[in-house]
């Protein structure tokens, strides 16, 4: 799903911040010739076209991780150079963790050592850094 303000169009994403009860939060090395490529990254994509930002995390996480979505919580919306990107926190979620072919593994990290990494904008504005050109639009 794109958004149009002032004529230009902007690509809608939703991230997810899945953190279990040790504090680890799952990321991935995004790939290269991916978006923020070279950095850390949650599960999350593209809005598709008449998809909810909610319905499309539920598509995602099951694409991704292979993980059913059963809560979530909206964080936060930012507006970014490639994009609207809806933020949320996986409450609850069943499943074990799948790994996509062709992609980097997903592994769990305390957030202590993910922000010594390079690390995608929103996922970086939740952690307390202080990404370049993230925008909050709203926090929840």
């Amino acid at each position: 799903m794109t958004t149009s303000n002032n004529g230009q169009h902007k690509q809608v994403w939703v991230a997810a911040y899945m953190r279990r009860d040790d504090g680890c939060v799952l990321v991935r090395w995004r790939r290269q010739g991916d978006i923020d490529a070279g950095k850390l990254s949650p599960p999350g994509g593209k809005v598709e076209y008449g998809e909810s930002p909610a319905a499309a995390l539920k598509r995602e996480l099951r694409e991704e991780t292979g993980c059913r979505l059963v809560r979530e919580k909206l964080l936060a919306t930012y507006d970014s150079p490639p994009g609207i990107i809806f933020f949320y926190r996986v409450l609850e979620w069943r499943g074990s963790i799948v790994n996509e072919e062709g992609q980097d593994a997903w592994v769990w990290m305390q957030p202590e050592a993910i922000v010594r990494e390079p690390v995608q904008g929103s996922l970086a504005r939740w952690l307390g850094m202080s990404p370049p050109r993230c925008l909050p639009v709203t926090e929840q």
